[in-house]
Order: C-alpha cells, then sequence, then structure tokens
C-alpha cells in the first residue's frame, strides 16, 4: 500500500505521470484507535485563481466535524505534522460555544498522544485528523513512514 503523497500504481493505458495521486491522513476518533485514511490530492482552483486542495479539505473536514465542518489546525513542529480538530470543540471556554461540546466527546486517546508528541497539554474533543508536512505551496503532503510510526508508537505509549 502506498504512503500518502506517492502515486498508486498507474493502470495500463495510464503513464505513471498521470497515476491517481493520494495525501494519507491518521484519524482518532473518541474511544477508537487510529485510523489511516487516503484523501485526494488534486488541485482545484478557487475564486481567487489560487491552487487549493478543495477535495482533501472537504474530506478532512467531514471526518473531524461532520456536523459544522468547521476546523482548526495547529502544526507539531518538532515531527513536522499538522493537526486539525473540530473548531467549536476547542472553545469550551466560551459559554455560547458550550450547548455543542455533546457533539464532540472528549478525545483522551488523542489528547496524550498530541501532548507525547510536543502539543498543547489540554483535553482534545471530538475526532482528530493528523496530517503531514507541507510542500512550499502550502498544500499537504501524506503522512510519510517516520510519522505514521511515530504517531502507532504515541497511540501505544497512550494506552498503557
Amino acid at each position: 500500500m502506498p504512503t500518502g503523497g506517492e502515486p498508486l500504481a498507474a493502470s495500463p493505458d495510464q503513464s505513471a505521470s498521470d497515476a491517481v495521486k493520494t495525501v494519507r491522513f491518521a484519524l482518532f476518533a473518541p474511544g477508537d484507535r487510529l485510523r489511516l485514511v487516503d484523501g485526494p490530492a488534486e488541485l482545484d482552483t478557487d475564486e481567487y485563481g489560487d491552487q487549493v486542495q478543495k477535495q482533501l479539505r472537504d474530506k478532512v473536514n467531514f471526518a473531524v466535524d461532520p456536523f459544522g465542518k468547521l476546523t482548526s489546525d495547529m502544526k507539531l513542529k518538532e515531527h513536522g505534522m499538522f493537526i486539525r480538530s473540530p473548531q467549536a470543540a476547542r472553545q469550551s471556554h466560551d459559554p455560547h460555544a458550550r450547548p455543542a461540546l455533546h457533539l464532540y466527546p472528549e478525545n483522551h486517546a488523542a489528547s496524550a498522544i498530541i501532548a507525547s508528541l510536543g502539543g498543547p497539554r489540554e483535553t482534545w474533543r471530538g475526532t482528530i485528523a493528523f496530517l503531514g508536512s507541507e510542500d512550499d505551496n502550502g498544500h499537504f503532503l501524506g503522512l510519510d513512514d517516520d510519522q505514521i510510526e511515530v504517531l502507532r508508537k504515541a497511540e501505544r505509549l497512550a494506552a498503557g
């Protein structure tokens, strides 16, 4: 199975340069285990003429926040990864956001994993996505094998 960002096998009538590329990311849902997911790496042109990963953004945002699809990103600098979390779940200090918190259960495993990777020591809520680094144009690359192993090791440590 290819790692994120590497081309999938090309069909016989398709050249390697035309092969579909994917971006591998990881999801941690509350009470669940690490799940690796492949998303589309295709670039779309937005209304300003910029190249964006709209399909990938939509897939990750729906996985993280199926209710509002509003998410926040944070970089884990030491490991070259990004965390994407539900925006409403990060606003638990806001009394107007509290009614929505039942939609985003506490995610103790992801909280421990994020803290062990140098992220903030706080209670994270809802499904958390881990994405790879960005290229020079700000487009996400798939998690590489080393990053996946770091996440698996952190998951094992968090499970005790």
